[in-house]
């Protein structure tokens, strides 16, 4: 790739990353973890066929909520394998989560990993 291509591509997405990063941050709740995501974001743009992208706001959105969701099943993953079985209850199976229609926020995880964790 030339390096006009390349500074259009950073110049495309730095239009977009306050806003991905603002998404991110209110999905995991932790700046670093959004500037991480933002980062993943980025390469994936970079490499992505920009021309294609109709609308790169809403692919950039897309990308970023999918790199969530998936950063948060593997935190909730670690939670769970960390915990013994007697610990375990079935609050939340993981595979609900690939089928889930509704969003889940940090807040929805940080409740189920605290309820997980506490004794009944």
């Amino acid at each position: 790739m030339n390096t006009t291509a390349e500074r259009d591509a950073l110049r495309s997405f730095e239009i977009h990353r306050l806003a991905l990063t603002g998404l991110a941050y209110r999905m995991l709740g932790s700046r670093a973890d959004a500037e991480d995501v933002v980062q993943d974001a980025y390469l994936r743009w970079h490499a992505a066929d920009r021309d294609a992208v109709a609308a790169p706001r809403r692919y950039l959105g897309t990308v970023v909520t999918r790199l969530c969701l998936d950063r948060m099943k593997s935190a909730l993953m670690l939670v769970l394998e960390r915990l013994s079985p007697l610990e375990r209850r079935p609050i939340l199976r993981i595979d609900v989560l690939d089928s889930v229609a509704w969003p889940i926020s940090s807040v929805s995880v940080s409740a189920v990993i605290w309820s997980s964790c506490t004794k009944p």
